[in-house]
């Protein structure tokens, strides 16, 4: 598999972020509050619980949304958001080898603004979200000069799972775009083991449930971009 382009991606996302950022800053000043807008986030999630910070201390979330104010004051927002997390490292002594435990989300935040400071706006959050997880392998091969290529190979899930997970925070908006949120997230899936390790654990005397449940909670810090439009 060749790799991905995720980070010129990564870096082509943020100019145009930042573009479009420069262009909300010179058109701020509206007759009337703002009635939709677009949430883009980068930041660090820590583990709470052993059963992750035992294997990774800390890793990277993303995510992205489109809001709506839904009260006449423009104070409740309501936003389909989606996101990323994302914990890899180095795995054994082998060189290229990576683990790599991710989490896919897709649910609903509720956004609140209880105060106003000059340019600053405080906002708690809830939010709550379906994910998807997967606890994976990759070997990342050398580079391939005559096919202009790196091969990743990946190997099956070790473990997978669904849940539902809750997070409360507070996001502080520096007028007229740029954020930084703070939440606190509850997630306890129950994983499914792959069949393959279980055998290979029961050839070795050690009896391995087929589902395990995994405590994922997490405390997140992120800095992001805030776009409100009419």
């Amino acid at each position: 598999m060749k790799k991905p382009f995720i980070p010129a991606i990564r870096h082509l996302f943020f100019l145009l972020l930042l573009h479009s950022a420069s262009i909300a800053q010179t058109n701020s000043k509206t007759a009337q509050p703002e009635k939709f807008g677009i949430d883009f986030d980068l930041g660090l999630t820590i583990p709470s619980a052993k059963d992750v910070s035992n294997v990774f201390y800390t890793g990277g979330n993303i995510s992205l949304g489109f809001k709506m104010a839904v009260l006449n004051s423009k104070k409740l927002w309501i936003k389909p958001v989606g996101g990323i997390k994302l914990y890899s490292k180095k795995a054994g002594d082998e060189k290229g080898v990576q683990e790599t435990f991710r989490t896919v989300k897709a649910g609903i935040e509720l956004q609140y603004r209880v105060a106003e400071r000059k340019k600053y706006s405080f906002y708690p959050v809830l939010r709550v979200d379906h994910n998807w997880c997967s606890n994976y392998f990759s070997k990342t091969y050398d580079y391939d000069f005559s096919t202009n290529s790196q091969t990743i190979a990946v190997s099956d899930k070790f473990l997978k799972g669904t849940g539902y997970s809750f997070d409360a925070g507070i996001m502080i908006v520096r007028a007229p775009v740029f954020y930084l949120k703070i939440d606190y997230e509850y997630f306890k899936p129950s994983l499914n083991v792959h069949p393959d390790f279980i055998r290979e654990a029961l050839a070795a005397g050690i009896a391995v449930p087929a589902s395990t449940p995994f405590n994922c909670s997490t405390v997140n810090i992120g800095v992001g971009v805030n776009l409100n439009f009419k």
